[in-house]
């Protein structure tokens, strides 16, 4: 039975679209298969039995489906967040202190803040933007108007949300009469999604919250300006985009996101601030934007893949004795691979000779200036 001949064209551009992420759930599976059924094999497991406590432990029964959600609910956010600003040509490697920082906010808001559950949740969830942005903003400024490397600005700013968040619970915002250093413990949770476990609908909102910035990044102004600037930033230059406002911009909606990941992550399961509540979170999202090649429902569904990996990596512990650690293996092999099929984590996302910003640039004058005088050399 031979293919209708729209159907057939249809299939031949999403192949062309969106080959490389086609490619990468295959080369997943592929080092999912050989390497984790190998690695089984030499310790005595059968392959069998471990892909099964993996499937059980994502996709096999509802417990694991829930896993599964609990665990990619606050990647999807950084990840969302690391593919913002990826698409203005920044590569945000911080996404894990702006989660930290998010979950601050967002805590002390739903601590302090009187009023109905209605109002407060959506007010934390607000605050953890705004802090998540606020602690985006400097690598955004000193890459835009300083020329400095944004992958070792992000980098050192999570070690410094780190200690932010160690210091208010051991001190400041630390629960009364408690042993541990915590706060005290969030008035309210999110609605639950599926009973008796932690999956909220912090799901759902990471789920709505993808078809906005889709749209936002795909359909608006302000969007393919971002994009312009990270695909070409002198040829923005010359349509007269303001790169050095899209790059900021595009830091403070990705360290937004990023934060509201923190403030989901603790309303619908820690219900409580701790000094270390994110598991990596945010090193988890940018995989999964690596992984999606900078597209924004690509990264959200790599990012549930990520998540049932590792929910059903600690079922198939659990069942056969077979390491977590192999996930993980697993995971860091695929970035690999991608990175040598997309071509895209290059220069100019670490800010170099093709980036929006070149080191030596003259933060004095306007970018459009400098590229008038280069051309008339």
């Amino acid at each position: 039975m031979s293919i209708p001949r729209g159907a057939r064209s249809l299939l031949v551009r999403l192949w062309i679209r969106f080959r490389l992420e086609i490619l990468t759930v295959l080369a997943g599976f592929l080092v999912l298969l050989v390497v984790g059924g190998g690695l089984m094999a030499t310790s005595g497991i059968s392959p069998v039995d471990g892909f099964a406590g993996l499937a059980e432990g994502s996709v096999g029964s509802i417990d694991g489906l829930a896993s599964m959600i609990v665990r990619s609910t606050p990647v999807i956010f950084a990840g969302l967040g690391v593919t913002v600003a990826y698409r203005a040509g920044v590569f945000n490697v911080g996404a894990e202190g702006q989660l930290f920082i998010g979950g601050l906010f967002g805590s002390i808001v739903a601590v302090v803040g009187p009023g109905p559950l209605a109002l407060n949740i959506p007010l934390s969830i607000v605050a953890a933007f705004i802090g998540g942005a606020l602690w985006a903003l400097l690598p955004g400024y000193l890459k835009a108007y300083r020329g400095v490397n944004e992958i070792i600005s992000t980098v050192l700013m999570n070690f410094i949300a780190l200690q932010i968040v160690a210091y208010f619970v051991g001190g400041p915002f630390k629960e009364p009469g408690a042993y541990m250093p915590q706060s005290p413990r969030l008035p309210y949770d999110l609605p639950v999604l599926i009973p008796n476990s932690d999956a909220t609908y912090g799901f759902i909102l990471a789920l709505i919250l993808t078809g906005i910035i889709w749209f936002y990044t795909a359909r608006t102004l302000s969007g393919l300006r971002m994009k312009a600037v990270g695909g070409n930033p002198l040829a923005a230059r010359y349509l007269r985009v303001n790169d050095r406002q899209a790059i900021v911009w595009a830091m403070l909606v990705s360290g937004g996101l990023a934060g509201v990941g923190g403030i989901v992550e603790i309303l619908g399961v820690s219900h409580r601030l701790f000094a270390r509540f994110s598991s990596g979170f945010g090193f988890q999202g940018l995989i999964a934007a690596i992984m999606a090649n900078g597209q924004v429902i690509a990264t959200t569904l790599f990012s549930i893949l990520l998540g049932g990996l590792r929910s059903g990596g600690e079922e198939m512990q659990r069942n056969t004795g077979v390491p977590v650690a192999l996930i993980y293996i697993i995971q860091g092999l695929i970035v690999l691979l991608v990175a040598g099929m997309s071509g895209r984590i290059r220069l100019s996302a670490a800010g170099g000779p093709d980036s929006a910003i070149t080191p030596d640039a003259d933060p004095g004058r306007s970018q459009r200036e400098q590229a008038e005088d280069s051309d008339d050399a």
